[in-house]
């Protein structure tokens, strides 16, 4: 059986080490794996420090006391016939020599990891499910000119069709109901922030994402969004799902309803920052109101920009098409 070439993120331990800790690199070499589509490594990825430092320490260590990694050597147990810039690949059989006397070696993720990739599978197989109820419900929302926008999946890019998007806004407002019903998320009334966000992305290539979600607002006001954003860092699975709570102060000046959706709704640009919880900040583009985001967000870590979109596609507490069906059942 062939052996496993080993890319950056890859999980690794040191037998003098308390903990696993993932490999970093920084400056890849450009080689990518068609597998996990993360760059590959060679013999030369041993640096403990610097900016550019591959290993990041295995939090205590039986022979010194806190882990500080000493590996000036490079890797053995290479595939030698395998050259990544000059270098030899690493394989999941290569080991990396500390000179206080410990063995690094590559490994399968911790307990904890496993068990945020075993909720990223189930988290996928449910985003691929609501993306079908999504286009069954000729999912789209309204532009002012009476057309449908959709995101490209492919391109990020928005488009226009002419779909009116009334089946997905109806769809969205009996899910949010229902939702709320269940506690699973705030009464608009009830909100900590000024609203509530929800959204599911994926890699489409390289660190570029794109994602769509859901908002509303503490006055019942509901929002379609999409976003593309370019990010660094490391993430366990190819689709993100993020939930959260966000604030705009601007919004404490918004007199009626209709400043209050114009001030939400529109393209703005921003950045943020993950480790399990995510937090960011916003802007309207080119010029428009600041606003921030906390949300729970996995899998992944790092720092992320992006480009959001959104459009406001009606209120939570409006008449839908199913409340207009059932009306007529009931004469």
């Amino acid at each position: 059986m062939a052996e496993e070439y080993m890319t950056a993120y890859h999980f690794t331990k040191c037998d003098k080490g308390s903990r696993e800790e993932y490999i970093n690199l920084p400056v890849d070499h450009g080689v990518i794996s068609m597998t996990t589509g993360y760059p590959l490594l060679n013999a030369n990825d041993h640096r403990y420090e610097g900016e550019n430092k591959n290993i990041r320490g295995y939090c205590s260590c039986k022979v010194i006391g806190q882990c500080r990694p000493l590996t000036p050597k490079v890797w053995e147990s290479t595939a030698k016939k395998h050259l990544i810039e000059g270098a030899p690949a690493l394989t999941e059989n290569s080991k990396l020599k500390c000179m206080y006397g410990g063995t690094i070696s590559f490994c399968d993720p911790p307990a904890d990891v496993q068990k945020k990739m075993q909720e990223q599978e189930d988290a996928e197989k449910k985003a691929q499910e609501l993306q079908e109820a999504q286009e069954n419900s000729n999912s789209s929302y309204m532009g002012e000119d009476g057309m449908g926008d959709s995101m490209d999946s492919d391109t990020g890019e928005w488009e226009d069709n002419d779909r009116t998007g009334t089946g997905h806004a109806d769809f969205v407002k009996e899910s949010l109901k229902k939702m709320i019903g269940m506690g699973l998320a705030p009464k608009p009334e009830e909100m900590t922030g000024d609203y509530c966000v929800a959204t599911v992305g994926a890699n489409v290539f390289g660190n570029v994402s794109a994602g769509v979600g859901v908002m509303y607002d503490c006055k019942g006001n509901i929002y379609d969004l999409g976003e593309v954003g370019v990010g660094r860092g490391v993430s366990f699975g190819k689709v993100q799902i993020s939930v959260g709570e966000g604030n705009i102060p601007e919004l404490k000046k918004c007199v009626d309803t209709e400043d209050y959706i114009s001030t939400i709704k529109g393209t703005s640009i921003g950045i943020d920052q993950s480790n399990g919880i995510q937090v960011g900040i916003s802007g309207t583009w080119p010029e428009g109101p600041e606003g921030g985001e906390v949300k729970i967000s996995l899998p992944s870590i790092g720092v992320n920009g992006s480009v959001r979109k959104v459009e406001y596609i009606g209120n939570l507490y409006e008449r839908t098409q199913y409340d207009d069906v059932l009306s007529q059942w009931e004469k």
